[in-house]
């Protein structure tokens, strides 16, 4: 609330783009759309996947199909739909926000799983599992400041490139902690893997796809672009999460292995569905680089 005043205060009163006005048949679709795919993603692992779990992914489904509709209504009256079929229809643009779709669901599920690993079946403080992750963070800032460096010409497979890495390191990942093992330094070289990969697929994706949009949809594309990496983030945390546990909780658990072997198992089982989210992720940035060309 306090924000809010002092927004009614401090910002500009503009009245934003002439003859734009805010798409509230999308709006009414596509907010029921997004909860009912969210909504059992998180729930669905702690209330054990119940029906209607279910029936709401089926029902995001067909409320999906409804928003695409309701959209393209909107823009044949001559109206102003949330998301612009014009901005999806960019050669390159859809296939380069999906392949941004793919970076933020696997990170989101990477770090989520590994951290519960790290804590849960290596026994590690929080302090040591937070400071395992830093070779993948320094990796990620060392590669997003320099990837500039190179020539434009090579953006395009830097970002390909990237994905071919980030896939490497988490296979890599997934038979170094298989065994119920640390992985000792190894663990280390896959992490600046994961990370030098994730930089190197994200950040020349994410300025290609920006750049090719036109000023006047720039607002619309940022939008749409956010949008989609939150919902990702959100998407791949359940998802990749709920692998990893529902593995973990079938696997036997006695006294010679103990939850460890149990989840040193589903941990690599799940690097490796993660690793083919980012070879996905890689496809597509590739589909998209040559419908730009």
């Amino acid at each position: 609330m306090i924000l809010f005043l002092a927004g009614l205060r401090s910002l500009p009163n503009g009245r934003g783009e002439p003859g734009r006005t805010l798409d509230l048949a999308g709006l009414a679709t596509l907010t029921p759309a997004v909860l009912a795919l969210i909504l059992p993603l998180v729930l669905g692992q702690s209330e054990h996947w119940p029906a209607w779990g279910w029936a709401c992914l089926a029902g995001s489904g067909a409320l999906f199909a409804l928003f695409a509709v309701v959209e393209r209504r909107v823009a044949a009256r001559g109206g102003s739909p949330l998301i612009s079929g014009r901005l999806l229809r960019l050669p390159g643009t859809a296939t380069g926000i999906a392949a941004l779709f793919c970076v933020m669901a696997v990170f989101g599920g990477f770090f989520f799983v590994l951290a519960l690993h790290l804590q849960g079946g290596l026994g590690y403080s929080p302090m040591r599992a937070g400071l395992t992750f830093a070779p993948a963070g320094l990796a990620f800032a060392v590669v997003s400041l320099n990837w500039q460096r190179l020539p434009a010409g090579r953006h395009v497979s830097v970002s390909i490139a990237g994905f071919a890495v980030y896939g490497a390191g988490l296979l890599m990942l997934a038979g170094l902690l298989r065994g119920g093992g640390s992985g000792g330094f190894w663990v280390i070289v896959a992490l600046v893997l994961v990370g030098a990969g994730m930089a190197a697929a994200f950040s020349p994706l994410m300025t290609a796809v920006v750049m090719r949009v036109p000023v006047a949809d720039a607002a619309d594309a940022t939008g749409v672009i956010v949008t989609v990496n939150q919902l990702a983030l959100v998407v791949g945390v359940a998802t990749f999460g709920a692998l990893y546990l529902n593995l973990a909780g079938r696997l036997p658990q006695g006294a010679a292995g103990g939850f460890g072997l149990a989840s040193a198992h589903a941990v690599a089982v799940t690097c490796a569905v993660l690793a083919a989210g980012a070879a996905a992720g890689g496809i597509l940035a590739a589909v998209r680089a040559r419908a730009t060309r």
